[in-house]
């Protein structure tokens, strides 16, 4: 129970002892300047605002320059013309400005005008100027909010021309607004002339309906006219009022509890904030003042001259942005700051050791101090102390004095009486070696006899101790490790227990530190030895020399890896296989180190001869940048044989550290990785052929590690003539070229052969076709006359019954000449009627090879109709209306008496019940319409068409009636082939005639074949 609560007591004072730590005073400040030289387009900005992407933007109204600022490098762009105030950024990167009309958009490569009439009629009735802008923010993509005297407003650019009002100013109690900014924790502060109010929840969700919280000071403070509001990471604001008594400036500040008032003096405050380390500033547009608590009153800052200032940006940690007339120049804490609690800050600090009950104890030249819950106690030394310097170890043990080795004698301090008492009363030389597992002191006792000794608060011999000892030797130091193991240094061995066995390095044969002073244990388990001038390591078997350093003082082990050696050249720092000097980049004092040690709250203190630094390590969190550049060389090829010589740059972010300090590592070719080195060009010679990768990454004093290293590729390249590559590949280039040669030859060489294959039997096809084509032709004719035999066999039997009816009239009458005379003129014409209509048939059916010949196109018609026989005719009516004075056709003959029967047939087929067939010659100069074939150009056309009075064609059916093998009768009783219309269309092509098919469903169809008027001979002439 006693420890557990030994245990909570502990933890309470160390968090305590930490929170008051950063409540300390003044703390030292590193000041980065970045001007022209830098890159900024412009010598001095007016307006500068900090993204919440980590970016700075400054601009000036005045000359529209602008640049932004990333940390590592400044990209220059142009603001818009006649902007006021700052440009800031929302969250997701989009640009706004202010203008007298109301934003500015960047998009797309230009500034967006969006007309805000609020905002206009701000400036025109002169509540805002360009010396005071109506305040506005990016709150998201595309939303800004804009504060008015009277109101809070959102505009929203997906909406223009339309802005909603989120909160009024009789809304609440603080009166006409301000001021509006961003909270570190994404919130919204306004504030108004009587106090400031923040809104619930993050500023991207504010809305009408979002409630505020108020914050107004009591009126004991008579404060008025609030302006100008800075919140803090702390969930507290710093604003500026005026007193209502005196009229004066004053930083008026809320930490979330209570107001706190820091009175300026004389002068107007051109802004004040609270900065790193809960340091509060303010700057006047002349100078700037950090407030001392100590002294109660604002002390210029001279460490850095501000020139005018113009504006004043911070970010989320409190580091914070000044635009001055010398530049832009940033203020962040610096690596290694001294306490203020300490008397002297300059006195050189001899000793020193913490402990787990959260107090630091360190000696100066006159006082013993003990440092707890941010407050010094001093005690004064003896003077023989003071003046000999004698103390030398600080061992603090819990619920117990203070031992203190001072020269030969081991003394216990009680800070209640302030007194110091020997533990040694027999006058024996003692030195308290270290602490032991236990939790004891080992004391080295000299005398006559030498001995090792525990101390508890009194003396027992050490059991443990090593049994061989030299006579002469002498003791420093005892070190335990997390193992176990126990480490005693001596000025002429060093004794190792492991296993409960003791191990003697002798240092006379040079192979194991000489005179060790220390020893420490980093976080992998690696021992380290020191001397007064060697440090050693220890590989598991044996000692092995490191470096050597001007006078070593003390060595410790960092939670974080590091090895701190303090030395009279200074403190350096092993980490990440790099030794990392401290130095006035720092802010580390220069001169001897006395010690250096850690604390339980891990935080590294170093007693130097001017004064106790204590790490701070969060002041320069962000890792450096590299940037490598090929000197020689174009195109990142260099030649065989060439050295590649590459010139490392870099960049500490904002500028932190000067890039001297920076440290690089690298690798070619993915070996392995360099030591960390200060170095700024490499060269390589011999590089052989081929792509070669270099990458580079730096570390800084701080010991921040560049994340991903900086790359260059490059190519080194041999003379063509020696690229053995090269020749391979036009020996194979080749050996292709002419393998493809000979198959392209052979190729080409069967295509011929196979193409005169191919042309004769194309030959042989066309011969076939023709024929095929004649038989068709003629098959079709065939068909045609046997569509018409029964009638003509018909009309034959009826010529025949007038002949046998004749011939038995006049055998009857012999003696009568008249009716033998008569029936002989009835025989010669019948006999003449049949002799036609096999004249017909034979012209018809005759083979040919369609010769064209004159003819006339009424007579051709006539002799068509007399093919059809009188049982067609009973069946289907046949009218021909011909055209007189038609001109004679040069044709052929029977092409047209073809295409007329399957004219003919085709109509006769289309009707049912009464069937009525209509044939009609004319002539005509302009074609009709529906033409399917044009004929060939003609000065005049003899038209023959064949109409019906059936149910006409269906339009989907139209341009497919002269598709060979397409018919409408596939299912019908009477199937068609499908070719009539097919060899009609490929006749009248041969004739260079036309077609042209005119139809209306329901009311029939009319075929027409277009006949041009060519080379036909005169009417009257053969």
């Amino acid at each position: 129970m006693a420890i557990a609560l030994k245990r909570r007591f502990i933890i309470s004072a160390v968090a305590f002892f930490a929170l008051a730590w950063a409540a300390f005073g003044q703390s030292a400040m590193h000041w980065s300047v970045f001007g022209t030289a830098d890159g900024l387009s412009e010598p001095l900005y007016q307006c500068i605002s900090f993204t919440p992407q980590g970016r700075l933007i400054a601009a000036n109204p005045r000359t529209g320059g602008a640049s932004e600022l990333n940390g590592y490098s400044i990209a220059n762009f142009e603001a818009p013309t006649g902007f006021m105030g700052r440009i800031c950024e929302s969250p997701g990167g989009q640009r706004w400005a202010l203008d007298f009309h109301g934003l500015r958009e960047w998009k797309d490569g230009t500034w967006r005008v969006h007309p805000v009439p609020e905002i206009s009629a701000a400036f025109q009735s002169h509540i805002a100027s360009s010396a005071n802008p109506v305040p506005f923010l990016a709150i998201r993509q595309g939303c800004v909010l804009f504060l008015l005297p009277d109101r809070l407003m959102e505009f929203s650019a997906d909406e223009p021309g339309r802005c909603l009002t989120l909160r009024s100013a009789d809304q609440g109690t603080i009166g006409r607004f301000t001021g509006m900014a961003f909270s570190p924790d994404g919130g919204l502060w306004i504030c108004g002339v009587d106090g400031a109010a923040k809104a619930a929840g993050l500023a991207r969700n504010v809305g009408a309906d979002t409630p505020w919280r108020e914050f107004v000071p009591p009126q004991s403070l008579s404060l008025e006219k609030f302006r100008l509001p800075e919140p803090d990471n702390d969930g507290g604001i710093t604003l500026i009022a005026e007193s209502a008594s005196s009229h004066r400036d004053e930083a008026a500040t809320y930490d979330g509890r209570n107001w706190n008032v820091r009175p300026f003096g004389s002068g107007k405050l051109l802004c004040a904030w609270r900065g790193p380390a809960r340091t509060y500033w303010a700057g006047t547009g002349q100078a700037i003042f950090q407030w001392d608590d100590t002294q109660t009153n604002w002390i210029e800052d001279n460490d850095i001259s501000a020139g005018q200032l113009f504006d004043v940006a911070l970010e989320p940690d409190g580091c914070f942005w000044l635009a001055t007339s010398d530049g832009l120049i940033r203020g962040s804490p610096a690596l290694w700051q001294q306490p203020e609690p300490v008397g002297e800050p300059d006195s050189p600090v001899h000793s020193m050791s913490a402990r787990p009950d959260g107090r630091l104890y360190f000696v100066t030249d006159e006082f013993l101090h003990i440092l707890e819950n941010g407050r010094d106690h001093q005690f004064s030394l003896p003077f023989s102390w003071q003046k000999s310097k004698a103390v030398g170890g600080l061992f603090p043990r819990a619920n117990a004095p203070l031992l203190v080795q001072a020269g030969d004698g081991l003394f216990q301090f009680q800070p209640e009486i302030g007194s110091y008492k020997s533990v040694l009363p027999r006058g024996e030389r003692s030195v308290a070696l270290g602490w032991l597992p236990d939790g004891n002191v080992c004391l080295w006792i000299s005398g006559t006899n030498h001995y090792f000794e525990e101390y508890d608060g009194s003396f027992f011999r050490w059991k443990n101790a090593p049994s061989v000892i030299a006579s002469d030797d002498v003791f420093a130091k005892l070190f335990a490790a997390r193992n176990g193991d126990l480490w005693l240094g001596g000025q002429s061995e060093v004794l190792w227990r492991h296993n409960d066995q003791w191990r003697r390095f002798d240092s006379r044969n040079q192979a194991s530190p000489e005179g060790a002073i220390d020893f420490a244990e980093t976080a992998d388990g690696k021992i380290y030895c020191a001397t007064t001038e060697e440090l050693w390591q220890f590989d598991g078997t044996s000692w092995v020399l490191q470096l050597r350093f001007n006078h070593i003082n003390s060595l410790r082990a960092g939670r974080d890896g590091s090895l701190w050696l303090a030395s009279n050249g200074g403190l350096f720092r092993y980490y990440k296989e790099t030794w990392l000097e401290n130095n006035g980049d720092e802010n580390f004092p220069s001169g001897p180190v006395h010690a250096v040690c850690e604390d339980e709250n891990g935080e590294i203190w170093a007693a130097a001869g001017r004064g106790l630094s204590v790490f701070h390590p969060e002041a320069d969190p962000e890792p450096p940048k590299t940037f490598v550049r090929q000197v020689a060389g174009e195109n990142n090829r260099l030649s065989e044989g060439g050295t590649l010589n590459l010139l490392l740059d870099g960049r500490d972010k904002w500028k932190f550290l000067p890039p001297w300090r920076l440290m690089y590592s690298y690798q070619l070719d993915q070996h392995d990785w360099s030591p960390f080195r200060e170095v700024s060009t490499l060269s390589f010679p011999g590089l052989g052929a081929g792509r070669h990768y270099f990458q580079a990454r730096a570390m800084d004093p701080a010991g921040n590690l560049e994340p991903v290293p900086a790359t260059l590729e490059f190519t080194v390249s041999v003379p063509w003539f020696r690229e053995l590559r090269l020749w391979v590949a036009l020996t194979l280039g080749l050996g292709i070229a002419i393998f493809f040669a000979a198959l392209a030859l052979n190729r080409h060489r069967q295509l011929l052969l196979s193409h005169a294959a191919v042309e004769k039997k194309v030959a042989e096809r066309t011969r076939e076709l023709e024929i095929a084509t004649r038989e068709l032709l003629h098959s079709q004719k065939m068909n045609a006359l046997g569509a018409l035999a029964a009638g003509i066999a018909h009309d034959f039997n009826n010529i025949l019954s007038i002949i046998k009816g004749s011939a038995q009239i006049i055998e009857d009458n012999t003696d009568q000449p008249e009716k033998i005379r008569i029936r002989a003129a009835r025989i010669k014409t019948v006999v003449q009627q049949g002799a036609e209509i096999v004249d017909a048939m034979l012209g018809f059916s005759r083979g040919s090879d369609a010769i064209p010949a004159a003819c006339d196109a009424n007579g051709v018609v006539a002799d068509t109709m007399k093919l059809l026989g009188d049982r067609f005719l009973r069946e289907v009516e046949v009218k021909f209306d011909r055209s007189e004075k038609l001109p004679e056709l040069f044709a052929p003959r029977e092409f047209i008496q073809q295409i007329l029967l399957n004219f003919i047939f085709n109509a006769a087929e289309a009707m049912v019940g009464k069937k009525e067939i209509i044939l009609t010659t004319s002539v005509g100069e302009i074609l009709p319409v529906d033409i399917f074939l044009a004929p060939a150009p003609a000065g005049s056309f003899v038209l023959i068409s064949v109409r019906d009075i059936g149910g006409g064609i269906a339009p989907e059916i139209i341009p497919r009636i002269f598709e060979p093998f397409f018919t409408t009768k596939a299912l019908s009783s009477k199937r068609g082939t499908g070719l009539g219309l097919s060899m009609v269309y490929e006749l009248a092509k041969k004739m260079n005639a036309g077609l042209a098919v005119q139809t209306v469903v329901g009311r029939g169809s009319t075929f027409t074949l277009i006949l041009p008027v060519l080379n036909c001979h005169p009417p009257g002439k053969e």
